[in-house]
C-alpha cells in the first residue's frame, strides 16, 4: 500500500542537502558538471533521500549495517576517483578546451564515418529482424511488451523461452548493439561545426533517428537511458558544455519517462501485480500522473529495499559457494547471478539489489568499503584519460562509464553484463576505421612500399 503522505525525516533532509551539495560543488571556472564524483554523489544521495521517504510501506527503517553500507560509497567513491585521476595527471593542463574538442572531431573522416554508420545500421537491423522473426513480433508494438521482449533473454532467469537458449542466439545478439553504434557515429557527425555538407547532416540525422527507433523497439526503459546518457555526454564534451538548468531539466524528463512508460508497460503486460495491488489500495489521487510518479518511486526504492533485505538475510542464509561478482563471465568461471538469488528469496518483482549487493554478498562490509574505492579509481583513471588527449574514442569511453554509473542505484552493470566490454572494443574499431589517421597511415605504408619496390627495380 502507498502512503498518502511521505515520511520526511532528518535523514531525508540531510541526504537531499548532500545531493544538492554534490551537484553545486565545483572548483575553478571549468569545473565539469558530468564529473563522476558530482554525478555519483548527487544521484546516489538523491536516490537514498527519495527512498527514505518510505512512500511504500515495504520500505521500512533500514538497519545500522545497511545504513553503513549505503553511506560508505559517498566517501569512498569520490576518494577513489581522486586517486585515479592522480595516477594519470594531465600532460597539458593549460590546453584550450575548444582546440581539444576541434581536434577530437577533426580526426573523423566524414565520408567514411557516414558509410560505416550506415553499415552498422544495416547489421543491427538484420539481427533485430531475425530475432523478431523468431519471437513472432516487435516488443514495442506487441500487446504484451514485457512477455515478448523476454522470450530471448529473461530477467533473473524468468520469462525466457528455452527454445532460444542456444549458442547461436548468444553469439549474434550482441550485434543488435550496432544500432546504437550507428546512432553514436551519426551524432559525432552532427556535432561537427564544419567540414560537412547539408546532405551529410541530413543523412546523419536520418541514420541516428532510424537507429534510435530500432534500438528502442526492444521496449526496455534501459535502452532509452543507454542512448540518452551517451548522446548527452558526447554533446557536452564535443560541442558545448551543458548547463546546470539544462541537466536538471534533462534528468527530470528522463525520470518522468521512466516512471510513466514503466507504469504503462506494466499495465499493458500485467507484469507488476504487486505494484498494481499496492497502488489500488493507496490513498493517492487516481490518474496516470500519480501512477507514473509511484512507479518511478518504486524503480528507485525497491532495489534499496532488496539490498536491505539481503543484508539481513545473509546472516542466516547460506551463500552460494561460487560468489556473485563478475557473473558476466559465468560461462568461463562458476558464478551466481545475484538477481536470480534475490528472486529465489523474495520472488515477485524484487530482483535488482543496487550495485553494492555483489560486493557485500562476497566480502561483507569490507567488500563495500574497498570495492567502491576501487570502482572510483577506475572512473578517475578513465576520466583522466580523456583529459590527457580528447580523442573521440576516449570521450566515448568516458560517456559509456557515465551511462553505467547512472545504473548504480539499480544494478552493477560491470559485474552483470559483458556488453560494456564489447561496446569499448567495437567502438574502438569503428572509430579507428572512420578516422583520417587510418587513411593517412595506410597511404604512407603504400607509398613507402612503392618506393621500396621502385628502388629495388632500379638497382
Amino acid at each position: 500500500m502507498l502512503r498518502a503522505t511521505p515520511f520526511l525525516g532528518l535523514s531525508t533532509v540531510a541526504l537531499g542537502l548532500a545531493s544538492v551539495t554534490f551537484l553545486l560543488f565545483k572548483r575553478g571556472r571549468e569545473a565539469d558538471l558530468l564529473h563522476p564524483t558530482r554525478v555519483f554523489g548527487s544521484l546516489w544521495c538523491l536516490c537514498l533521500a527519495v527512498a527514505s521517504l518510505r512512500i511504500l510501506p515495504s520500505i521500512s527503517e533500514w538497519s545500522s549495517e545497511t545504513w553503513a553500507c549505503l553511506l560508505t560509497p559517498v566517501v569512498t567513491f569520490p576518494f577513489g576517483v581522486w586517486i585515479g585521476t592522480r595516477i594519470l595527471k594531465r600532460r597539458n593542463p593549460g590546453a584550450d578546451i575548444r582546440s581539444r574538442k576541434m581536434d577530437a572531431l577533426s580526426l573523423i573522416d566524414v565520408r567514411k564515418n557516414l558509410w560505416i554508420a550506415l553499415a552498422c545500421l544495416g547489421v543491427g537491423f538484420a539481427v533485430l529482424a531475425y530475432e523478431y522473426h523468431l519471437i513472432g513480433g516487435i516488443p514495442l508494438l506487441s500487446d504484451n511488451p514485457d512477455e515478448t521482449r523476454m522470450l530471448l533473454f529473461g530477467v533473473a532467469g524468468q520469462g525466457a523461452d528455452p527454445r532460444f537458449n542456444t549458442i547461436w542466439i548468444k553469439l549474434i545478439h550482441p550485434f543488435v548493439e550496432f544500432n546504437k553504434y550507428a546512432v553514436f557515429l551519426a551524432v559525432l557527425l552532427l556535432l561537427r561545426r564544419d567540414g560537412k555538407t547539408r546532405a551529410v547532416s541530413i543523412a546523419a540525422l536520418l541514420i541516428a533517428s532510424a537507429g534510435i527507433l530500432l534500438y528502442l523497439s526492444q521496449a526496455g526503459r534501459s535502452f532509452v537511458v543507454d542512448v540518452t546518457v551517451v548522446v548527452v555526454g558526447l554533446a557536452h564534451y564535443l560541442r558545448r558544455r551543458i548547463r546546470l538548468k539544462q541537466l536538471c531539466a534533462a534528468v527530470l524528463t528522463l525520470a518522468l519517462f521512466v516512471g510513466f512508460y514503466g507504469s504503462y508497460r506494466a499495465s499493458e503486460s500485467s507484469s507488476a501485480p504487486e505494484f498494481r495491488a499496492a497502488l489500488a489500495q493507496s490513498d493517492l489521487p487516481p490518474g496516470s500522473l500519480w501512477e507514473g510518479v509511484a512507479f518511478g518511486y518504486a524503480t528507485v526504492a525497491v532495489p534499496l529495499r532488496v539490498f536491505d533485505s539481503l543484508v539481513d538475510d545473509f546472516r542466516s542464509t547460506q551463500r552460494p559457494p561460487h560468489g556473485f561478482l563478475f557473473y558476466s563471465f559465468h560461462s568461463l568461471i562458476p558464478r551466481t547471478n545475484i538477481q536470480e538469488f534475490s528472486f529465489d528469496l523474495y520472488g515477485g518483482e524484487s530482483v535488482a539489489p543496487t550495485f553494492l549487493a555483489e560486493f557485500y554478498g562476497d566480502f561483507g562490509y569490507p567488500g563495500v568499503l574497498f570495492g567502491t574505492s576501487l570502482l572510483g579509481m577506475v572512473y578517475g583513471w578513465v576520466y583522466a584519460l580523456g583529459e590527457r588527449k580528447d580523442t573521440a574514442y576516449r570521450i566515448y569511453a568516458r560517456c559509456l562509464f557515465l551511462q553505467m554509473l547512472v545504473f548504480f542505484p539499480y544494478v552493477n552493470l560491470f559485474s552483470q553484463y559483458v556488453t560494456w566490454i564489447l561496446d569499448l572494443c567495437f567502438m574502438y574499431t569503428l572509430l579507428r576505421l572512420s578516422s583520417q589517421t587510418s587513411t593517412v597511415s595506410a597511404r604512407r605504408r603504400w607509398t613507402s612500399l612503392a618506393g621500396t619496390l621502385g628502388t629495388e627495380q632500379s638497382i
